[in-house]
């Protein structure tokens, strides 16, 4: 099913419940949960607007499950 506007929510924030779509600079928490960008700056990422991407990852741990995976933080 294709999406009509890409500014829908795809998936809801894990921390405040907010949506969270592809426009919003969330951060992807495993495949199947995201952080709105409020509540990731908030947990301590940092967003780069010059490069249009996370530098410092938020804090997660307390998100963590046995069967998400975490994208790994470089």
């Amino acid at each position: 099913m294709e999406r009509d506007d890409e500014s829908d929510p795809l998936e809801t924030c894990a921390d405040c419940g907010a949506g969270v779509s592809d426009t919003d600079r969330g951060y992807s928490v495993g495949a199947d949960a995201a952080l709105c960008h409020g509540c990731a700056t908030r947990r301590g990422g940092r967003w780069d607007e010059t490069r249009d991407a996370w530098v410092d990852a938020p804090a997660v741990h307390d998100l963590a499950h046995e069967d998400r995976a975490f994208p790994s933080e470089a």
